[in-house]
């Protein structure tokens, strides 16, 4: 095998990258470590503002600033209205928020056999002992006409046999 124009071996070396450092492009080499290293300094700064611990004081400033009344003694007889509560000197509001009250349990009674709810005997809240409690009483007119049905045919199956 020689080294024909052709050949394998030249179509190789010809693919080869060159030696020279011009044909690289070497003035910008730094750029991207330079980059590396702004954005872990950027990500150890952003982490130490997260996690730095605030202080009450700052807390209060802030909630003052925004009108909310943080630790201040107010008028609270508009409030204790709303609840249905009487002023007194021992009462104290410690924190006035929105929001929405979930319960820390949750129980679903399902019946066995579906049907309209004729009469309910609980209401929401209500305490119920684990006694034999009837919750509600449904709708029995599909039931009762099943029974007298089922009835009529023991009837006719017993006049049969006689």
């Amino acid at each position: 095998m020689g080294n024909k124009p052709g050949s394998l071996s030249d179509r190789v070396r010809s693919l080869r990258l060159s030696d020279s450092t011009e044909a690289t492009g070497n003035a910008w080499w730094w750029m991207p470590w330079l980059l590396c290293i702004l954005l872990f300094f950027l990500t150890g700064f952003l982490a130490l503002e997260a996690f730095s611990p605030i202080d009450d004081e700052l807390i209060k400033k802030l909630a003052e600033e925004r009108g909310l009344n943080v630790g201040k003694p107010t008028d609270k007889s508009e409030a204790l209205a709303k609840l249905g509560m009487t002023s007194t000197a021992g009462t104290e509001i410690a924190l006035e928020a929105k929001g929405y009250i979930v319960p820390y349990s949750l129980i679903q009674v399902s019946p066995k056999i579906s049907g309209t709810v004729m009469e309910l005997n609980i209401k929401e809240g209500m305490l119920i002992k684990t006694d034999n409690f009837l919750l509600a009483r449904l709708e029995d007119i599909e039931y009762s006409s099943d029974w007298q049905h089922a009835e009529a045919l023991k009837k006719a199956a017993e006049a049969r046999l006689e």
